[in-house]
């Protein structure tokens, strides 16, 4: 950010008639402002979760019975509107009715988007179907961009604009998966009785990653002076991030990551207790959905009030 900054205030100091006065029409020269409205974010995100059923369970007539893992698709998409706040410095300048500068922006953290998915599992010996949700959501720590403006005036007070350029973010994308099986029996055959389960979790596992993504954005807006130095205006943009990889708990277990070793994960349960025996969550194995590596996809429309300081 200090880059962006930097490059903006050279190229605001290089404009001609910066250091000169200005007439109320005259839209040469350094601005900085503040702005606030709303973003409407939307996620798409693709990738597999690992799903790891009731197994290793002594069974009367059978033995150790051993349920084999599967998998669940974790993709899906939705779209969240929160409030948007941030800063904006700028330089332009006007010859005739045609007004070209350059502007950096700078958001605060807000909610970005995300999605739930639910998901079923099918009856196993140990266990009666299984029910789960698969989430994912991101939030930003701060977003920003740098653009180039081309504008012309209408009027005397009065200037529109387009603008477009680089776009940044510092985003977390957090994935969410809840395990649940209800009492009950499972299947059976051959004559020997069904394995009754316990009611099972809800088991919640949660994974998270950090990064800094990059992408475009361009937009259209407008600003009135209300005095030489003072405007208000609107902006609206259009931003996409682009498609980014995140590996969450991707080739972790629920037995990992109770133990605590798998980075960035975390899991919730109810004790489970199967014939009178409470598994350990970091030496049985126990069941759970873990959120893998995901690819996901991140874009927003906004459209914010702006208060200029113009000098």
């Amino acid at each position: 950010m200090k880059f962006l900054i930097g490059v903006a205030t050279l190229t605001m100091l290089s404009l001609p008639g910066v250091a000169q006065a200005k007439d109320d029409d005259d839209w040469s020269g350094f601005y900085i402002g503040a702005e606030a409205g709303g973003a409407s974010g939307r996620l798409r995100a693709t990738g597999t979760d690992n799903v790891t059923q009731l197994s290793n369970i002594l069974v009367p007539g059978r033995g150790i019975v051993i349920v084999p893992g599967t998998s669940a698709t974790s993709g899906g998409s939705g779209t969240d509107t929160s409030v948007i706040y941030g800063g904006l410095l700028g330089g332009q300048w006007q010859t005739g009715q045609l007004i070209l500068g350059i502007e950096a922006d700078v958001h605060g953290p807000r909610d970005f988007s995300g999605f739930n998915n639910p998901i079923a599992t099918p009856t196993t010996i140990l266990a009666p179907a299984s029910n789960g949700t698969i989430s994912r959501s991101a939030r930003t720590s701060y977003d920003w961009s740098l653009r180039a403006r081309i504008g012309t005036t209408i009027g005397s007070r009065t200037m529109i604009y387009a603008s477009g350029g680089v776009a940044g973010a510092r985003l977390r994308l957090t994935g969410q998966d809840s395990f649940t099986t209800p009492a009950g029996a499972g299947a059976t055959s051959g004559g020997i009785a069904a394995f009754v389960s316990p009611t099972i979790g809800p088991v919640v596992i949660t994974a998270s990653e950090r990064r800094n993504i990059v992408g475009w954005t361009a937009g259209l807006g407008g600003e009135t002076k209300l005095s030489k130095s003072v405007g208000l205006g609107l902006d609206a943009r259009y931003t996409s991030y682009g498609s980014h990889d995140f590996t969450l708990a991707g080739g972790c277990n629920p037995a990992t990551i109770a133990a605590g070793t798998c980075a960035g994960a975390s899991r919730t349960s109810p004790p489970i207790v199967i014939n009178g025996t409470t598994l350990n969550p970091a030496t049985d194995v126990t069941p759970g959905m873990v959120p893998g590596s995901t690819r996901a996809n991140f874009r927003d429309l906004r459209l914010t009030a702006r208060l200029v300081f113009h000098f």
